[in-house]
């Protein structure tokens, strides 16, 4: 018997708490999995080489590909459905389930000509594997999505840690008894079948075998389909280009300083996103209301990540000596120049979240034709003039681009201003342009340090920039008249807090006194 799914949360009745409490938790969630993941990372790099995650970064590459190339976006579909059926999420499921027969097929099928043109023949093993693990997540429950669409993600966040700290053990121990490259896929592999599993566990239903509404999610997905592969295609040209022309070393070095950038600042957008989709999905249709949120969601989203961002740029040394050691080197310049542009681009966002909730996929897919046609162009030209910095450098002038787009985007599609997002959030821009040339000027690790002192330096730099933001942005929301903002979000969620850990303490002192 299959439960019924949920109905949609219609009402807005403390929405914004809910966007919030939901954006607060998947964050949270999603730093202790990229903490799993550091740990995991600084204990591989140790074991494995530059050369190790090249090749594994290549094949993931040509991977991503294919599996983008097949997605429809179909959870977004049901998140944003008015009346929601079983025979959506039973066409949800089988159509993943035939993508997933499909991709595996196609990578055993291709692996020898792929592992050819790729130069490198361990790549073909590689498909093998991957093939396998392509058909093991097709038989994910779409009845997960459920939690998603009324932001609830508990289950999620608990879900991705168990998967994480089981999938990355079992690869850290593999890569202790063979020392080689397979430690990385069958680490993802064991990560991929566990959280297929837990997509059955506790969930308010089983999917049937059925393609009744294929047409009605197709409808949906085929603009973001065409939007997922330019953005994945954009977003690997440098990885090929990397990896074709200087090597699986470098290649392994960027893709290490690109995992740190992503895994600080890039970490931020994704939780707020995921949480503004269906809050803002409530506000499609009162644009004064959808406007005002995503103005708010973007000023807290900003409070968080530029100083995250700025401050991994200016600690980029100390970071890749501590996490992966010191032949890691050219991983620095990536992180340094990267990290502080992803951080500027939380500016933009929620445009994605407003646009799919007000049913703009097709903005989309112009926005991501036109940042492709950009991109791609300023990359071919900065790989043959500058090499490895010249991809770099084609990165920042691209990602300028495609921000002052974003801002522009919004603005047409809320009715807003290009500047609103500056406006909004103009005590952190202030705060961490106070904090960030300081963290700049201060002398670095001494090349002898020991790994201690090396903690010791690292937590002081964090702690003085933590106290310049900290500090500048009270002061700034002080002169300003304390408005309305991520400021007074911030205490009323820890006023909240205080007041539950309070009253829970309370009670259990009457419990002991009675």
């Amino acid at each position: 018997m299959t439960a019924a799914p949920h109905p949609h949360p219609r009402s807005t009745e403390r929405v914004g708490s809910r966007v919030a409490a939901s954006a607060t938790l998947l964050w949270s969630g999603n730093m202790l999995l990229r903490l799993l993941q550091l740990v995991t990372t600084a204990i591989l790099a140790r074991i494995l080489t530059p050369a190790d995650y090249g090749l594994v970064a290549l094949a993931m590459t040509v991977v991503g590909l294919i599996e983008v190339v097949s997605d429809l976006q179909l959870g977004g579909a049901i998140i944003r459905s008015r009346e929601l059926e079983q025979a959506h999420l039973d066409s949800v499921f089988t159509i993943g389930l035939l993508r997933g027969l499909l991709t595996g097929l196609f990578l055993a099928a291709f692996a020898i000509p792929i592992a050819g043109y790729m130069h490198d023949a361990r790549l073909e093993n590689l498909f093998y594997a991957l093939a396998v693990g392509a058909v093991i997540g097709g038989i994910k429950n779409p009845y997960f999505i459920l939690f998603e669409r009324n932001l609830e993600f508990r289950q999620e966040v608990w879900r991705n840690i168990v998967c994480a700290l089981l999938g990355n053990g079992f690869g850290i121990l593999v890569a202790i008894l063979t020392r080689s490259y397979w430690a990385l896929v069958i680490g993802m592999m064991a990560n991929n079948a566990l959280s297929m599993l837990l997509s059955y566990w506790r969930v308010p239903g089983r999917p049937r075998l059925s393609l009744a509404r294929w047409r009605e999610l197709f409808g949906f997905g085929g603009w973001l389909m065409l939007i997922n592969v330019m953005n994945y295609v954009n977003g690997k040209l440098d990885y090929v280009l990397i990896g074709r022309g200087l090597g699986s070393t470098r290649l392994g070095a960027y893709h290490i300083g690109q995992q740190i950038t992503t895994m600080s600042t890039g970490d931020v957008i994704g939780p707020a996103s995921r949480a503004m989709f269906p809050a803002f999905a409530l506000f499609s249709d009162d644009p004064a209301r959808l406007r005002a949120s995503y103005r708010r969601a973007q000023a807290v989203v900003l409070a968080v990540a530029l100083p995250i961002g700025f401050g991994v740029s200016a600690l980029a040394p100390e970071i890749v000596r501590l996490l992966v050691g010191p032949r890691w080197g050219e991983a620095v310049p990536v992180i340094r120049f990267l990290a502080p542009l992803i951080a500027l681009q939380t500016l933009g966002a929620g445009v994605t979240s407003v646009a799919l909730a007000a049913g703009r996929t097709r903005a989309l897919f112009v926005r991501t034709t036109i940042i492709l046609i950009v991109r791609g162009t300023l990359m071919f030209v900065g790989y043959h003039l500058g090499g490895f910095f010249g991809i770099i450098y084609a990165r920042i002038a691209s990602g300028t681009f495609f921000l002052i787009y974003e801002l522009n985007l919004a603005a047409a599609i809320t009715g807003g201003r290009s500047t609103d997002s500056v406006v909004a959030g103009w005590r952190s821009l202030l705060s961490v342009a106070c904090m960030w040339p300081v963290l700049l000027l201060l002398p670095g690790a001494p090349g002898a340090i020991d790994y201690p002192r090396l903690v010791l330096l690292l937590g002081a730099k964090v702690a003085l920039g933590a106290a310049i933001y900290v500090g500048v942005h009270a002061l700034l929301w002080r002169l300003a008249g304390r408005p309305e903002g991520p400021e007074s979000r911030l205490i009323h969620e820890a006023t909240s807090v205080l007041r539950r850990v309070l009253g829970s303490g309370r009670i259990s002192s009457r419990g002991r006194h009675s």
